[in-house]
């Protein structure tokens, strides 16, 4: 077939009927991967690949086959630099957004209550041993970054000692989302400390 010229639906149908169920041989795999080495898709082709993958769900057996696949391959430096580089020019461009318009936004004030000092969280710390409660991870293991202290009512204003707890950045990064679980985690957490 040459280059550029197109096929019929009916061509296509053929073609691909005849090619159901066979398996290319690793030789012709290979022949087809250096055929697609250095092809550029068009700006417009681009757009309607994006466009037929939108709203496509990935199973868990697909997502795990692929987590099998890049178990135990690391990037080499210059793709981890054109990784870092293309996520720094995404999100220059699409910044997060920030306060009500952030899909986590839960409302209300974002300004700390009189007492939240830097006092009381050194004290919370000191009254968890400089661990973090959910992941057991010590302060001096961390490095520079302290330990942040949390608000298990998620109330900036309650400064109550039982409502305050250590997290590493890790484990607190993660309790912004479904508040209820980590609500009840942590005061279960409180609970088996006391």
């Amino acid at each position: 077939m040459r280059r550029g010229s197109h096929l019929t639906d009916a061509h296509k149908e053929k073609l691909r009927q005849s090619n159901l169920g066979k398996k290319a041989t690793s030789e012709a795999k290979a022949n087809m991967s250096a055929a697609q080495l250095g092809r550029k898709f068009s700006l417009e082709h681009r757009a309607r690949i994006s466009e037929a993958q939108l709203g496509r769900k990935v199973s868990a057996e697909t997502r795990a086959k692929i987590r099998a696949g890049r178990l135990g391959i690391k990037n080499t430096p210059e793709a981890r630099r054109k990784i870092s580089e293309a996520n720094r020019r995404h999100w220059k461009k699409n910044p997060m957004p920030t306060g009500p318009a952030h899909p986590l936004w839960r409302g209300g004030d974002t300004k700390y209550g009189p007492g939240f000092t830097e006092d009381l969280r050194r004290i919370v710390r000191w009254l968890y041993d400089d661990c973090c409660v959910l992941c057991d991870m010590l302060a001096e293991e961390i490095g520079p970054n302290e330990l942040s202290v949390h608000h298990i009512d998620y109330d900036k204003k309650n400064n109550m000692i039982d409502n305050l707890v250590p997290l590493c950045a890790s484990c607190h990064s993660q309790t912004n989302a479904r508040r209820d679980y980590w609500q009840d985690l942590l005061q279960g957490r409180i609970q088996e400390c006391a």
